[in-house]
């Protein structure tokens, strides 16, 4: 009878030394680009936690890593008229704040980059329609950005 091990295999050069650093945005671009490429995104439809996993569900809302993605894009939109430049992502160690932090940062650092088209892919891998959604939103941020250049 084959083992687990038979049928599927670890990816050793994706564990990163067990946790991935938010400091690798500016100290190992290879690292950066190779955990923000494979950042797994969640939709709405699975959050991994139930609202009875949480404590004081009246406290916070869950939002999946997609919706997130989508609210931090919308803040940072030029012609957004709410601006707000916080987000606050609050879940327990271990469970990939970091990742998502680098992998953000990398799509909205250079967004024609390959990097980011392969994070564009792994959000609509989550959810096609907002996954388009969003990709729609930042290719029309960006022709905002690119012919209304912010100044000083």
């Amino acid at each position: 009878m084959p083992k687990i091990s038979d049928i599927i295999s670890f990816k050793r050069d994706l564990f990163f030394g067990g946790a991935v650093q938010i400091s690798w945005f500016e100290t190992d671009p290879e690292r950066r680009d190779q955990a923000a490429s494979n950042f797994v995104f969640h939709g709405p439809e699975y959050h991994g936690v139930s609202e009875e996993d949480i404590e004081s569900p009246t406290a916070f809302s869950l939002v999946d890593t997609v919706r997130f993605t989508g609210e931090i894009l919308n803040a940072l939109d030029p012609e957004t008229e709410n601006k707000n430049p916080f987000a606050l992502s609050i879940a327990g160690w271990g469970t990939g704040k970091s990742h998502l932090g680098l992998t953000l940062a990398a799509l909205f650092s250079d967004t024609h980059s390959d990097v980011s088209e392969d994070i564009l892919s792994n959000i609509e891998a989550a959810d096609a329609q907002l996954g388009r959604e969003i990709r729609d939103n930042l290719r029309s941020w960006n022709i905002l950005f690119w012919c209304f250049p912010l100044t000083a």
